[in-house]
């Protein structure tokens, strides 16, 4: 348990470099790191048979500090990241908040618009249709040109 402590410590601290990998691999890995050293530390501390206690094992130990500083990089990397992003990220909100208003007073705009054009439709319904102001004679014919008789010799 002791290796496999050291070798996800040391897993997690390199993906914990990586900014969008440290929060969500990184820490697990970790915390399963820190676990197993932690057990590993307690099954080295037990006393032999003999009951005399062995020196303090180097394997678990350093699993575990290497766990545990890839938890505190990959949080650290985390924190830093979201600090230098947080002006960014209310720029975007304040940019939505204006396109949300330029929306909602477009629509208002188009259904006053539609509100006036159903108005409009229905006052033109009430009044009788315009009278042209010169009657137009469709059905007379114009009446035939007479020729003018023949003058000359």
């Amino acid at each position: 348990m002791a290796i496999a402590s050291l070798v996800l410590g040391i897993i997690a601290l390199i993906l914990g470099l990586v900014p969008c990998l440290g929060v969500w691999i990184a820490v697990p890995l970790g915390v399963v790191g820190i676990v197993l050293g932690a057990v590993s530390l307690v099954q080295a501390a037990k006393p032999g048979p003999d009951g005399t206690r062995p020196p303090m094992p180097a394997m678990p130990v350093a699993g575990t500090t290497v766990s545990v500083l890839a938890v505190i990089v990959a949080v650290a990397w985390f924190a830093y990241l979201a600090s230098a992003l947080r002006p960014s990220a209310e720029n975007v909100r304040l940019g939505l908040d204006d396109a949300r208003k330029q929306w909602q007073d477009a629509a208002r705009l188009a259904a006053d618009a539609a509100q006036q054009a159903a108005s409009a439709t229905a006052t033109q319904a009430d009044e009788p249709p315009l009278e042209p102001a010169v009657p137009a004679a469709q059905d007379e014919v114009p009446p035939p040109i007479a020729p003018e008789p023949d003058t000359q010799p």
